[in-house]
């Protein structure tokens, strides 16, 4: 879903842009990961409130699995999520 969302509103909008996915240990079991990608960010928090459903899929299967989840903002366009 965020990298389809990526195609939707940065690739086909912005030219350059780049897709990244990764992952990182940060203890024992524990891991990092970072999706996201080098366009313009957005207001997560406003979107949840426009009732898209892929926003509202990728929020709530995020805090259901993971530890910490941390979602895009207008500066950056990328979603960190912490599991255990």
């Amino acid at each position: 879903e965020i990298f389809l969302n990526s195609v939707k509103h940065a690739f086909l909008k912005e030219k350059g842009i780049k897709f990244f996915v990764e992952l990182k240990s940060i203890g024992e079991n524990a891991f990092e990961i970072r999706i996201g990608n080098t366009g313009k960010g957005f207001d997560f928090e406003k979107n949840l409130k426009e009732d898209t459903l892929g926003i509202h899929l990728i929020k709530d299967l995020a805090e259901e699995i993971c530890e910490r989840v941390s979602f895009p903002t207008e500066e950056k366009n990328e979603y960190e999520f912490w599991l255990k």
